[in-house]
């Protein structure tokens, strides 16, 4: 007998929950939110959220759904809720803290507020990988240390020595079980661009996902989440492309029912589309739109034209360090998960939807 519709939604959100892809604190899919990613029914949906409810991974609040309630301690107590800062270390990742990069304002949002709060202060560099920086780095913590971590540190919260004095971790732009977390508001950054385009008459648009070499697997799933979800409420048309080159977005333009707007999920891919369908002739945004989202590509050129969502890195910063200075929470409250809003960038990529791409004249040579 083959297993239940309502099983393999369960062991996917399970897993999820298990790798920190959605962390403590996260409010999970409502059922109709379920209903539409799976196609699936609300009787479904909702067997499985009953089955996550009854292994203790979420909890239901009335009135507001159910929210993730699994860590990897069994007791929150275990880190220091407040108690006594008494040394900040940021956690990030060396060679990329340049001045004006993604990692270097979010330096300069925690130097300003740890600075503000007359706290000591130090930056430790790391390597990308988990496994290696178990041996590269180490780390020993004291009593009062607090750790902002960039760069992906989380062994920390099992590390017995940390738990022992009370390291209380947060981290910045990324999910991890357990682990407080100060995040880009990816659906209002969505909505915000989808106003825009729609605004301009935009009906038919491509989600351009999975384009860049340094993706943020979080980042990229909850945006591609959000303009299907937010697709739907509009009712507007669209789809989402997953890809490494141009050629799947260059195939659309040759359909009768052509795309009018291009939305990648970071800014430098969206960059690369911009010159190198101009090399072919196009003109953009004569013949269809493209936009961003970060702004943060480290001065590459170009970025001042693009139409994208500038994410406050130094916002995220100075909130990762406030939480410090707050009490988790006693039971389960999407609070514990904060977001930060992006501002609209309007630019000159996204301009007035057209009937019909006019395809860009041969070159004679």
């Amino acid at each position: 007998m083959g297993k239940a519709l309502f099983e393999g939604i369960y062991e996917e959100l399970k897993g999820k929950i298990l790798r920190g892809e959605l962390g403590y604190g996260e409010q999970l899919y409502s059922a109709s939110d379920l209903c539409r990613l799976y196609k699936i029914s609300n009787v479904t949906a909702v067997k499985a959220t009953a089955k996550l409810r009854n292994d203790g991974l979420v909890k239901s609040v009335r009135g507001k759904g159910s929210f993730i309630c699994h860590s990897r301690h069994d007791q929150r107590s275990d880190r220091n809720p407040i108690g006594e800062v008494g040394r900040v270390r940021f956690f990030t990742i060396k060679n990329k803290d340049k001045p004006g990069s993604f990692t270097g304002r979010i330096g300069a949002g925690i130097f300003a507020e740890v600075s503000s709060r007359c706290l000591p202060y130090s930056t430790e560099y790391t390597l990308p990988s988990p496994s290696s920086m178990r041996h590269a780095c180490g780390v020993e913590f004291r009593k009062g240390d607090a750790v902002i971590s960039l760069a992906p540190v989380a062994f920390l919260c099992d590390t017995p020595a940390a738990v022992e004095q009370g390291v209380r971790v947060v981290s910045v732009d990324s999910m991890v079980s357990g682990i407080d977390a100060v995040l880009t508001d990816n659906h209002r950054g969505i909505a915000s661009l989808l106003s825009l385009l729609e605004g301009l008459g935009h009906r038919r648009i491509v989600f351009c996902s999975r384009f860049s070499e340094s993706q943020n697997f979080i980042n990229e799933n909850e945006r591609a989440y959000a303009f299907e979800y937010e697709l739907e409420r509009r009712g507007m048309t669209g789809e989402t492309v997953c890809g490494r080159d141009f050629s799947k977005l260059e195939a659309l333009l040759a359909r009768e029912d052509a795309p009018t707007a291009f939305m990648f999920s970071q800014d430098t891919p969206a960059l690369r589309f911009v010159k190198h369908m101009e090399e072919r002739g196009f003109s953009i945004p004569r013949d269809f739109s493209v936009t961003g989202f970060d702004c943060h590509t480290e001065q590459e050129p170009g970025l001042e034209r693009l139409s994208t969502l500038a994410v406050d890195c130094e916002g995220m910063g100075r909130m990762a360090v406030a939480m410090l200075f707050e009490a988790p929470p006693g039971g389960v409250l999407v609070n514990f998960i904060k977001r930060i809003q992006g501002r609209l960038v309007p630019g000159n990529t996204a301009g007035a939807a057209k009937a019909k791409v006019k395809k860009p004249k041969k070159s004679s040579t």
